[in-house]
């Protein structure tokens, strides 16, 4: 078994995940934040957006040299983010042992930019296939004339039941 000092949540769906694995593991849990929300002092790294540029931080004394870290967040779709967490770490001197995140959109290759640190995905989806179901659930709810037809028929859209009231 491996020894786990650290998860790290990603601002801010991985700290709906995070803390609760932390505490499952008896792990200590640490932020990760977009610049400027954390007190004290703290270190950051900048990464690229396809729209601009951003920066996450840490503080400083969060985590110690040689720690071992799970960084979580709830999507890995380029990796910017995922990418700049393990930037961060690597700067601290933690070991990485691996992200987690809830979904993992592969057509968009995020692991791609993060490797070699190893990526878990309790999900995975292509966009390509996403866009096509979320096309034909459109079009379902469209067929649909009135809220009275979906309280007869008790729809069932994207795998979640539609219920009156």
């Amino acid at each position: 078994m491996f020894n786990l000092h650290h998860s790290s949540g990603l601002d801010a769906r991985g700290f709906l995940f995070g803390p609760l694995l932390a505490q499952r593991l008896g792990v200590g849990f640490v932020l990760v934040r977009k610049k400027g929300k954390l007190p004290g002092p703290t270190t950051s790294v900048s990464y690229t957006l396809e729209y601009g540029k951003a920066e996450v931080e840490i503080q400083e004394d969060a985590i110690e040299a040689s720690q071992k870290v799970l960084l979580i967040d709830d999507l890995l779709a380029t990796g910017g983010t995922l990418y700049a967490a393990c930037e961060l770490m690597k700067k601290l001197k933690a070991e990485v042992l691996g992200c987690l995140v809830v979904i993992e959109l592969t057509d968009l290759k995020g692991a791609e930019r993060i490797k070699p640190n190893p990526v878990f995905s309790l999900a995975t989806s292509m966009i390509k296939a996403s866009f096509f179901s979320a096309t034909k659930t459109l079009r379902r709810i469209l067929a649909i004339s009135s809220s009275r037809d979906i309280i007869n028929r008790r729809s069932s859209c994207c795998g979640f039941r539609v219920m009156a009231a």
